[in-house]
């Protein structure tokens, strides 16, 4: 083997050492790189009986049920006579008792147009309804009312009429404990609205909640 074989080989064995140091480099140096630590997010258990997740009260679509002859369907349907003179404006709620952080949304109806809800119930003794809507076409003319009925004997326990974009807080208390009630809502012009049920927070408790019936009686 001459000098020229002898200088190729040890040429190529070097190639191949330095090919084997790059592709598997020492132990020690794993010693010198500083592991990045990521930040541990703590784990948030949500506890869902203290829940404040308002319930959806809807209109009642099956007609057999409202308009039954007797004492099986619903006592009142109508609104009555002169209803604006009778619930005009909204209720003066007190500061020291609504203040803006101290009351739960416990249920709420939105739609856009007229009917008649479900049969509920409110366990509380004293809640409100904030009702506000919405009209862009033509506020002018838009028109909402609403009354709160009772199941039993069609009285009417509480009632707004708003008009013109505005909106209105109506107080019900000391109406007993689980009282079927219902709403009547008439509308006109009026793009959709929204009635919010609240209660005071120290009243508030989700483990009974307000109860929809799904058959009348």
């Amino acid at each position: 083997m001459d000098s020229k074989d002898i200088i190729t080989l040890v040429v190529a064995v070097l190639i191949v050492a330095g090919i084997a140091l790059f592709v598997h480099p020492s132990d020690n140096s794993v010693d010198n790189i500083t592991p990045v630590l990521m930040p541990q997010t703590p784990l948030i258990q949500q506890n869902s009986s203290l829940s404040t997740e308002p319930y959806q009260i809807t209109y009642n679509p099956n007609l057999d049920e409202i308009y039954v002859q007797g004492d099986e369907g619903y006592p009142r349907t109508l609104l009555p006579e002169k209803f604006d003179l009778l619930y005009w404006g909204s209720d003066v709620i007190g500061s020291d008792r609504w203040k803006e952080d101290n009351w739960v949304e416990f249920a709420y109806l939105h739609e856009a147009h007229g009917g008649l809800t479900r049969v509920f119930s409110v366990p509380y003794g004293i809640w409100r309804i904030n009702t506000q809507m919405k009209t862009e076409n033509i506020p002018q003319y838009a028109i909402l009312r609403w009354a709160l009925v009772d199941n039993d004997s069609g009285d009417i326990y509480q009632g707004s009429d708003i008009r013109y974009k505005g909106n209105s807080t109506r107080v019900i208390q000391n109406l007993g404990s689980r009282q079927d009630l219902y709403l009547i809502i008439a509308s006109q012009n009026v793009d959709d609205f929204r009635l919010g049920f609240e209660t005071l927070d120290n009243l508030y408790n989700p483990d009974t909640p307000i109860q929809i019936e799904s058959v009348i009686k």
